[in-house]
């Protein structure tokens, strides 16, 4: 069945991949937004030493300027992310890095708690471990949210925002402030949907 014509534009900006992923299997993610702890980057032997990254994911074809737009007001609202955490959130945050350095140097030894583990004596198993060691990814997620796309069983396509993500440790101030900055991003992401699905407005508010 026809797509509804008030979604074409919305198809048109699509990757291909993600279009015909939208065609076959019926869903899509449009555009996601992750704030993680990791370690710095510029100070690795420092445990104590903590960088917050968010990172703003999209489906859409490269190089169409309104679109960029809406993206960079979106990663320009995350930059700041790190305002939002107060300190005893940081120190959980550290302690849950630290905790992830202390068991990737355990298996690089052949260790798990404390203890040898037989299994990554065998080469095989070693062989499927040895990518995560040789590029471990050390980082807390912290808090995300995200755009999605489906295509109805009438070709119609409809688009909403997902439930957010959060840490389970994240504290009551933090968390107001947290939602307060995806409350933005929910409005810059929802007007540039709004505006490609030939509606007004459609903003969702976590």
């Amino acid at each position: 069945m026809a797509v509804n014509e008030n979604f074409r534009n919305l198809l048109e900006v699509l990757c291909p991949e993600a279009k015909d992923d939208l065609m076959r299997y019926g869903i899509i993610d449009l555009v996601s937004v992750t704030v993680n702890a990791v370690p710095d980057p510029a100070r690795p032997d420092d445990r104590l030493a903590m960088k917050i990254s968010a990172e703003v994911l999209d489906n859409f074809r490269t190089g169409i300027p309104a679109i960029d737009r809406y993206l960079d007001m979106a990663d320009a609202i995350c930059s700041t992310s790190e305002d939002d955490l107060t300190l005893s959130l940081r120190d959980e945050l550290l302690v849950t890095l630290d905790t992830q350095r202390k068991e990737l140097a355990g298996l690089r030894e052949g260790m798990m708690n404390g203890k040898p583990v037989a299994a990554l004596s065998d080469p095989e198993v070693a062989a499927l471990i040895r990518p995560s060691l040789e590029n471990p990814v050390i980082e807390d997620h912290i808090w995300s949210i995200g755009w999605s796309v489906t295509k109805e069983e009438d070709g119609r396509l409809l688009a909403y925002c997902d439930i957010p993500f959060f840490a389970e440790y994240v504290d009551e101030d933090s968390w107001v402030r947290i939602q307060d900055r995806m409350r933005r991003v929910n409005y810059v992401i929802g007007g540039m949907v709004g505006e490609l699905m030939g509606e007004e407005t459609i903003r969702e508010s976590p």
